[in-house]
């Protein structure tokens, strides 16, 4: 991969990272303040206003799930017949 973006979005802060041809070029973390934390348009402008303030142009851009928000659950199924 050419240039890779990723882009976790905390509760108080934003971290992006910027990786060109496998190495880190740009690491960005940023305390959010004065944002609504359920309206994503702010959080998507202040994403637009680091990137550009930062001159990162990027197309593969990966956003990351924090662990305390994915929920996984294993369970068995019992065998069954075909019918």
């Amino acid at each position: 991969m050419k240039n890779c973006l990723g882009i976790e979005i905390g509760h108080y802060r934003i971290k992006i990272a910027y990786a060109e041809k496998g190495e880190l070029r740009e690491f960005i973390s940023e305390r959010v303040e004065g944002i609504d934390r359920n309206d994503m348009r702010q959080y998507a402008d202040l994403i637009k206003d680091l990137l550009k303030e930062y001159a990162i142009r990027c197309r593969n851009v990966v956003f990351v799930i924090r662990q305390e928000d994915v929920y996984v659950r294993r369970f068995e199924l019992p065998l069954m017949t075909e019918e």
